[in-house]
């Protein structure tokens, strides 16, 4: 086997394991894993710039840029069964793929703490 043949099967096995997610939603995570640089965080314009089926919305009056995109990284994030690599967020709205176990445990500890609050909320 070539390693295009190997790459196209992998891609194809990642596919299954996240059945649940749009076209779309997996040409973001492909750009996220393809133009992985360390540490660096994508901001939504270059995003909505890639070519992946986003649109930046200049409305300053708006808070959330790209509604759409935000959509699709809480369904990547909470579609994916194996191998669970989330989509992290900076401050600024930047996105990028985990980095190390610390990132991943973080954005665990940050679900669970919102899903508490959501309880109390529910319980009251």
């Amino acid at each position: 086997m070539t390693n295009k043949q190997i790459e196209k099967i992998k891609k194809q096995r990642e596919r299954l394991l996240t059945k649940g997610l749009t076209p779309r939603q997996h040409r973001l995570k492909d750009f996220l894993k393809e133009n992985f640089v360390s540490g660096k965080y994508f901001s939504i314009k270059e995003i909505c710039n890639a070519g992946l089926g986003y649109k930046y919305n200049y409305d300053p009056y708006k808070h959330d840029h790209c509604i759409c995109l935000s959509n699709d990284v809480r369904a990547i994030n909470f579609n994916i069964t194996q191998r669970f690599i989330p989509i992290i967020k900076d401050k600024k709205g930047g996105i990028k793929l985990a980095e190390n176990k610390q990132e991943v445990d973080d954005f665990i500890a940050n679900e669970r703490e919102k899903v508490e609050t959501k309880c109390q909320y529910l319980n009251t």
